[in-house]
């Protein structure tokens, strides 16, 4: 059996639960569609999928928006930064190892 590029990330610190749902939903459209990665493709689709996401709360429905327009809205329907007594005391962290034949190749891009 061909040893294959795999990758394990870990998310440390407190994520929404919509967040969660979102890549539960990526996971789950790209399985769907006979992919065995995930990628921002499946993510832009479930946020477009999931009735409550952010994204789907600030896209007009009757408006055509170029990539800065859309940037713009999204940056200001941020909420305010959470009060400081509240949540963990570290900001949320991504790590990700990488493996496989081609692992040194990938993380260089």
């Amino acid at each position: 059996m061909t040893e294959r590029d795999n990758s394990i990330t870990t998310i440390t610190g407190w994520m929404p639960p919509g967040a969660e749902r979102i890549l539960q939903l990526a996971a789950q459209i790209s399985a769907e569609r006979g992919y065995n990665y995930l990628a921002d493709e499946h993510l832009l689709l479930a946020m477009l999928d999931h009735e409550r996401s952010f994204l789907r709360r600030i896209w007009p429905a009757d408006a055509e928006l170029t990539v800065d327009q859309l940037r713009e809205k999204a940056i200001a329907a941020l909420p305010p930064v959470q009060r400081p007594e509240t949540g963990p005391t570290a900001p949320v962290h991504v790590e990700t190892e990488w493996f496989g034949p081609h692992a040194d190749e990938i993380t260089r891009r």
